[in-house]
């Protein structure tokens, strides 16, 4: 279906950032939330984060459904040096939000 992950200090994030990529076959089908909430629980389980990211585009309104259902809220909006067109949204969330 796709990955999912908690990578390290991002290129794109201010931190450890969480994220996933599906193939449009499965969307819809509840897999990102499954995925990205076993990435959560690694970042702060595992790895020890305080605080963990995740870098959507704000017309990619689905990743955006998930992050929040994952417990992240919209944080900042900022280029990326490897994407500079369009802003995207920074969303965050910390150990204790949840």
């Amino acid at each position: 279906a796709g990955p999912a992950s908690t990578g390290g200090w991002s290129r794109s994030g201010p931190g450890w950032e969480v994220g996933w990529l599906l193939d449009p076959a499965v969307w819809g089908l509840g897999y990102a939330t499954e995925a990205g909430s076993r990435a959560v629980r690694y970042g702060f389980d595992e790895v020890g984060e305080h605080t963990l990211y995740s870098v959507i585009l704000p017309e990619n309104t689905r990743s955006g459904a998930v992050a929040r259902r994952l417990g992240f809220i919209p944080w900042e909006e900022r280029l990326l040096p490897h994407f500079p067109s369009a802003a995207h949204t920074v969303w965050r969330r910390a150990r204790d939000d949840g």
